[in-house]
């Protein structure tokens, strides 16, 4: 990746409360999972190393997408970061590239069975980076 440069790489869901690795609905392998109105949406992200010391402002936009229905589940939602902020870390060092891990609660009420995938991108406030990722699908127990 370019030094300056950023991009995003998954997203996911996660039972709210959980372990990393406890994924919602049809992505947990072998698991029973309870009715999951409200789970983690997780976002991951690799930035160069002077774009991370930049806190150059960004905005991470996460849509959900009802498969069975055909329509977006709410409105966008938008959250205003800085590039190097507390959701990046460092790899190896301060003057290394930086990861990004995001996380937030999401409430679906009434959306048990149906099959949903989120899209989240990420843009700086001059467009100079733009990024996209959409998870897989999955479905609410």
């Amino acid at each position: 990746m370019n030094t300056n440069d950023a991009r995003l790489v998954r997203v996911y869901t996660e039972e709210a409360n959980a372990a990393a690795s406890a994924h919602v609905g049809s992505s947990a392998p072998n698991a029973t999972l309870p009715p999951a109105s409200t789970f983690n949406v997780v976002v991951e992200g690799d930035c160069g190393a002077n774009q991370c010391g930049t806190l150059a402002p960004y905005t991470l936009t996460l849509i959900l997408y009802d498969i069975t229905t055909a329509s977006n589940v709410g409105a966008p939602s938008p959250f205003s970061q800085a590039f190097g902020d507390a959701n990046w870390a460092h790899v190896n060092g301060a003057s290394s590239d930086c990861e990004m891990r995001f996380v937030t609660s999401q409430n679906v009420a009434g959306l048990q069975n149906h099959v949903l995938k989120y899209t989240a991108y990420l843009r700086d406030t001059s467009a100079n980076i733009v990024s996209f990722v959409e998870s897989e699908p999955f479905i609410l127990v």
